[in-house]
């Protein structure tokens, strides 16, 4: 067992509250270096600690509706549910699939403009489970929620810092560019790509794309 640091956890608090906090912000909340957190949160995911940073994206307010569903299957062993999961994955529209416990096998969300298009996608995740489909059921989200479980807010019980979370719960619709999207794409793939790395992406300044990342999130398309 790794035993974590009074620092270890206070970055993890944060970053459970806001993964896109930089390097420099939580350094200041914490009282480290921008390079100690750097090195620290290198650490944790190297020991398992985080697997992974994730963005908020206010879908239903740009225009998307959100479906869930939940399949059942049989005749299915460990190696083809991965397989399955595998290629679901690959489609675009699907912005999460994962098994699930108890009555349903897989639980995966689909977004779509239209109940036409979704009916054209479910089809789809139809003919990528095959004869091993015995079931489906399909839900409406209408909202984005972010959800903190019980046992992490007791994990972190003990840490005391002075930061609130900001939760935008207002949608000011813009005109998205290619280069809102490329931004907004590679942000979901890791949510705290640093300014740099999205700039040489996208063959823009570091100051373009901070100006770009900054009226993202302030029009709501992306949220703590």
């Amino acid at each position: 067992m790794i035993n974590l640091d009074s620092k270890d956890r206070k970055i993890l608090y944060l970053l459970h509250k806001n993964c896109r906090l930089s390097n420099s912000q939580v350094g200041r909340i914490v009282g480290l270096s921008k390079d100690g957190v750097k090195y620290k949160i290198t650490k944790l995911m190297q020991d398992g600690f985080i697997k992974g940073f994730f963005l908020n994206m206010g879908f239903t307010t740009m225009g998307y509706v959100n479906h869930i569903v939940y399949i059942r299957l049989h005749n299915i062993d460990d190696k083809k549910l991965a397989k399955l999961i595998s290629s679901l994955k690959t489609k675009n529209y699907i912005i999460y699939c994962a098994t699930c416990l108890g009555k349903w096998d897989i639980s995966l969300q689909i977004l779509s403009r239209s109940i036409l298009t979704f009916e054209k996608y479910l089809n789809e995740v139809i003919d990528v489970l095959g004869s091993q489909l015995s079931d489906y059921q399909t839900f409406i989200s209408f909202r984005e929620y972010k959800v903190y479980s019980n046992i992490i807010d007791e994990y972190f019980k003990d840490v005391k810092l002075k930061y609130v979370p900001h939760y935008r719960r207002t949608f000011n619709k813009i005109k998205l560019d290619e280069l809102d999207k490329k931004i907004l794409y590679l942000l979901s793939e890791n949510a705290r790509m640093p300014l740099y790395q999205i700039a040489k992406k996208t063959n823009k300044s570091i100051d373009v794309v901070q100006y770009r990342k900054k009226m993202l999130e302030k029009n709501g398309y992306m949220y703590s």
